[in-house]
């Protein structure tokens, strides 16, 4: 264990979480945390070999912050490629790493074989004496030593966070550009612990977010720690002096004593304490998850103004020099890595940062002159680049990335509509609606208001501007606001204009024109708070609570007091359908057959043509050329649907073109736009499952990976792919494809470096793209049934409840026919059962509730049950309750997430106590039966009886 506690040590990581022993032990109660630890380390592993490597001896040089962005496959490549590894080294490394992309279909012997397998890695390292060389764990050492002394007392401080401006209100940007530096700072894996990663976890892997929290949490401490330390020119004391006794602290005992020795104020603590009490808990409620990461958002933005205000105090106690650039003013202590992060942050704040914001941001006039001859500098850069459309190296990248949420195409004004969001139109009911509203608007004999309501990104503008521009005549006498891309004084806020744009609809005034008001919910909100608390707009205001949007309380006036209010509620339209065969969009269907139609007016076909024939060609080429296939177009339509109703999500708009741009355009190239990404990693079946960071729909896309399914078929693939002599006829025939198989280049190379198994996962990913859906699975038999609930279709229906009968008699198990134990306490010696008579219901008002035509906005759910006790059953819930019924027993995590279906059983354990006068008592050890009854005649309490 020698070397393995070596580079414990000197990565600072604490033994007690990160040791060898410690990770043996977790096995069996922690494999998801053994797993995250596992990761963490052999990524810090990863770059300290990296580090090592002699560049000027080869004419390729790497970033690295190029080498972070790669996957684990590809950073081991490039390290066995520069000599940094020997193969025995990166073949064992391609067996650990394995587990990484396999988390759920992990055991104990493969933990066991992991961790031993990243042993022999750290031995086999240091028996080349890598980590005591100067450019390694010798140089990081350097490095520490060099920035803590520089600062008064040994504290160990960010980097300067200049950059960030300071807000007049926390946002979100300002807190995630704060989050980066954090991260890097204590050499946390950014795509592991980004906070947008996180904040996405919090809603569809609570569990996951909580150990990420759990992480997050320590190294808080650690840097509120230090920063207090600082302020008060205090030594760091004991315990907390050095890495291996702070490793034997509690993270909750580490922040008490920052409370009692270092002052941290008791409004930190108090939440410190909230957030410590339920980090102790394994399984938590997705509810309780949310608030504390908004409490540790509050802590992390208290710890950014902390920096904040202690970075200025120190550089107005410097004495005034001449103005100079950011980058000059970086500490010289900063590592390459942050100083590229800071450098990219910088850039990306200049591209979106208002003038209000930036004058808000500065408070002296030497630094406003500073930052507006930055802003200057970077406009005009930005001015000269669209002038090159080539700038990319591809006019095919350089559209498909005018897709993307930051893009300029993506946000449509209400009055403006370019030709490409032209041709991009797709009708929908909601425009039908819309017109409706607007035609009864123009047939009126007095002005009206019509409210666009929803959610930022599901197309408000884009339609006000398609219909402004193909119906002209809808809008006489018509005033357009479009909250997102207007306002008069942006200093204000958009509660003051949205006041002005309202007012002549206020009561007693007599408006002159008809208003249309695109506006999204949470901003509507904010208003209605304000002026019920002003006590104006009580008209308007009424006709809100008559929505029933915000509130339970419906409003006492009668409709037609509203006469003069409309309203389009975009929230309420789904962008799918579910037919008796199974479900479909028109809507996102359309839009990929636009985006990949070969056809003049389309600029991206146009653009990937061009660069065709300019023999400019990437990875992202390659993906739309098989996006091009009309079967792919439909199987990613299906999935994306999937997730839709599996995690109950709403996709706008907007969300759904940045998510086409993720399918097709790698990461390397958005990050690096020369680079081609040539890899089998890079295709679009890998980019569709297997890269959860980098959207909420991708996560869910990755927990469908079919990769994870074990089945026959993906077993015998598997083998095949390792012994076939003749593998591109195999595999055309197991895929189904005429020709060449898609992406025939890269898997043979794959091949040919001996990554079956890399290749094997690709070809059973792109195996369910280009394949029919499997009538059998989950989704399509919990689809079926949810169309035939809503159809009244009763044949079919009546097929869920022979399942749910025999889960209710499986969830705590049964000791004989028509019994059902009533707690699931498996270590007392006697359990109790009652008898169970169940009777099919349904809810009645949404049974049959579709008459005519297909499903366009029914609920996620069913709601059935027995005996008039009913639940709502989900997919996520049906799944479970699927693998039950096959004779899997849930697990706390199981039930924990099945809570619905564990309410409705204790419902109806308590319905038959009542009903029922019998109970069966069963002596565990030796499986005899006792039955209890309560006697009708006889004094005594209970009867008892052997049967």
């Amino acid at each position: 264990m020698q070397n393995w506690n070596f580079i414990i040590k000197q990565l600072n990581l604490p033994e007690s979480m990160y040791g060898f022993n410690n990770l043996m032990n977790l096995i069996g109660d922690s494999n998801s945390t053994v797993v995250l630890c596992l990761e963490d380390l052999t990524t810090k592993i990863e770059v300290l070999l990296f580090e090592a490597i002699d560049f000027t001896k080869s004419d390729n040089l790497i970033m690295l912050n190029d080498f972070r962005d790669f996957t684990h496959t590809k950073r081991w490549e490039i390290l066995f490629e520069y000599d940094a590894i020997t193969y025995a080294v990166y073949k064992q490394v391609r067996d650990l790493i394995i587990v990484f992309d396999r988390q759920t279909m992990i055991t104990t012997r493969t933990l066991v074989i992991a961790i031993n397998r990243l042993k022999y890695v750290i031995d086999a390292i240091a028996d080349k004496k890598l980590f005591k060389t100067s450019n390694s764990i010798g140089k990081l050492s350097t490095e520490a030593i060099a920035t803590t002394s520089s600062n008064k007392g040994g504290y160990d401080l960010f980097p300067s966070i200049e950059d960030i401006p300071l807000p007049i209100k926390m946002n979100t940007r300002v807190l995630e550009s704060f989050w980066d530096i954090f991260i890097v700072h204590f050499d946390l894996d950014n795509h592991k612990f980004s906070y947008e990663l996180i904040k996405t976890m919090v809603r569809y892997n609570p569990d996951g977010a909580l150990k990420k929290m759990n992480i997050l949490f320590r190294f808080l401490g650690v840097a509120r720690l230090n920063y207090l330390a600082e302020s008060k020119s205090m030594v760091i004391r004991e315990p907390f002096g050095t890495p291996e006794r702070l490793a034997h602290l509690s993270t909750e005992s580490m922040w008490e004593k920052i409370y009692n020795d270092y002052d941290l104020p008791i409004e930190e603590y108090e939440m410190a304490k909230n957030i410590s009490r339920v980090l102790k808990h394994a399984q938590v409620p997705k509810n309780i998850v949310a608030d504390v990461f908004a409490t540790f958002e509050q802590l992390v933005t208290k710890l950014f103004f902390v920096v904040k205000e202690q970075q200025g105090k120190k550089k107005v106690s410097h004495s005034v020099r001449p103005v100079v650039s950011m980058k000059e003013m970086r500490p010289p202590e900063v590592s390459k890595a942050v100083r590229e992060i800071e450098e990219r942050r910088e850039r990306a704040i200049l591209s979106t940062t208002s003038n209000a914001e930036i004058a808000a941001s500065v408070h002296t006039p030497d630094k406003m002159e500073e930052r507006v001859v930055e802003i200057s500098s970077a406009t005009s850069q930005t001015d000269e680049s669209k002038k090159q459309p080539s700038k990319y190296g591809s006019l095919f990248l350089q559209k498909i990335k005018g897709l993307q949420k930051s893009s300029n195409e993506t946000v449509v004004n209400a009055n403006e509509l370019g030709d490409f969001q032209s041709y991009m139109h797709v009708e929908r009911k909601i425009e039908r609606n819309t017109v409706a509203k607007l035609e009864e608007m123009q047939a009126s004999s007095s002005p009206q208001l019509l409210l666009l309501l929803g959610s930022v990104g599901d197309g408000k503008s884009h339609l006000l501007a398609y219909l402004k521009a193909t119906k002209p005549n809808l809008f006489n006498n018509v005033y357009i606001h479009n909250d997102a891309t207007e306002s008069y004084e942006r200093t204000k806020p958009a509660e003051a204009t949205l006041e002005r744009i309202l007012s002549p609809f206020e009561d007693g005034f007599v408006p002159k024109q008809h208003i249309v008001v695109a506006i999204n919910y949470g901003k509507l909100h904010n208003f209605y708070l304000l002026q019920k608390e002003k006590g104006q707009f009580q008209l308007f205001t009424s006709y809100i609570d008559s929505l029933n949007i915000f509130n339970k309380t419906k409003s006492d006036k009668k409709t037609d007091t509203f006469e003069s209010f409309h309203t389009v509620d975009f929230s309420k339209e789904k962008y799918y359908s579910i037919c008796e065969k199974g479900v479909y969009s028109s809507f996102f269907s359309k839009i990929l057959e636009k985006i990949t139609a070969p056809e003049g007016v389309n600029e991206i076909y146009q653009a990937w043509l061009q660069d065709k024939s300019n023999n400019k060609w990437t990875m992202a080429h390659e993906n739309y050329l098989l996006l091009m296939n009309e079967q792919v177009r439909k199987r990613i339509v299906e999935k994306i649907i999937h997730v839709i109703i599996r995690n109950k999500m709403i996709v706008s708009t907007r969300e759904f073109y940045n998510f086409i741009v993720d399918l097709i355009v790698p990461s390397e190239i958005l990050l690096n736009p020369q680079s081609t990404a040539f890899s089998l990693e890079n295709s679009l079946p890998n980019l569709l499952f297997n890269h959860p960071e980098r959207s909420a729909i991708l996560f869910g896309l990755n927990e469908l990976d079919p990769v994870f399914i074990k089945n026959s078929l993906n077993d015998e693939l598997i083998a095949s792919i390792f012994m076939q002599p003749d593998l591109s006829t195999y595999l055309s025939s197991v895929i189904g494809v005429d020709g060449n198989i898609p992406y025939d280049n890269y898997w043979r190379n794959a091949i040919s470096l001996n990554e079956h198994l890399e290749v094997a996962r690709f070809v059973i990913r792109l195996k369910e793209l280009l394949n029919e859906n499997n009538e059998q699975s989950d989704f399509s038999h919990f689809v079926k049934y949810l169309y035939a609930f809503y159809k009244g279709t009763g044949e079919v229906i009546e097929e869920v409840f022979p399942l749910l009968e025999k889960v209710v008699y499986q969830w705590k198990g049964s000791p004989r026919d028509s019994y059902a134990y009533i707690t699931n306490n498996l270590k007392k010696e006697f359990r109790m059962a009652i008898t169970m008579n169940l009777e099919s219901t349904l809810d009645m008002d949404l049974y049959g509730s579709v008459e005519e035509g297909d499903l366009h906005a029914s609920n996620h759910y069913i709601t059935l049950g027995f005996n008039d006790i009913n639940f709502d059953l989900d997919l996520k819930l049906f799944e479970i309750l699927r693998q039950v019924s096959n004779g899997h027993r849930p697990n706390l995590h199981e039930v924990g997430q099945a809570i619905q279906f564990e309410d409705f059983y204790n419902k109806l354990i308590k319905y038959f106590e009542d009903k029922e006068k019998k109970l069966l008592m069963v002596h565990v050890p030796t499986n005899e039966y006792y039955e209890i009854s309560k006697p009708k005649f006889s004094k005594a309490k209970f009867d008892v009886k052997k049967v």
